[in-house]
């Protein structure tokens, strides 16, 4: 079965699933059993993610490298 986070390109589920594994492990497990996200779990995610975002600027606000793929890891989930 195809999952909810099959469609999200590159390396991107992989980062997706660690930050919500560390964030949210329900919310990853729910999206683990469905193929399509609800509106109220893209939300979530979306959030999750920006969140964890925020929390990986360096001291003049650009992201670090954690930073640059959990932003990939937005733009590719956007897009699936």
């Amino acid at each position: 079965m195809n999952t909810a986070l099959d469609a999200v390109a590159r390396d991107s589920p992989a980062v997706i699933e660690q930050e919500l594994e560390r964030l949210d492990p329900a919310l990853l497990l729910a999206l683990r059993g469905v193929d399509q996200p609800t509106t109220e779990q893209r939300h979530a995610v979306e959030q999750l993610l920006a969140n964890s975002l925020m929390q990986n600027f360096d001291a003049d606000y650009v992201p670090n490298a954690r930073g640059l793929q959990i932003e990939r890891a937005i733009s590719a989930f956007l897009e699936a």
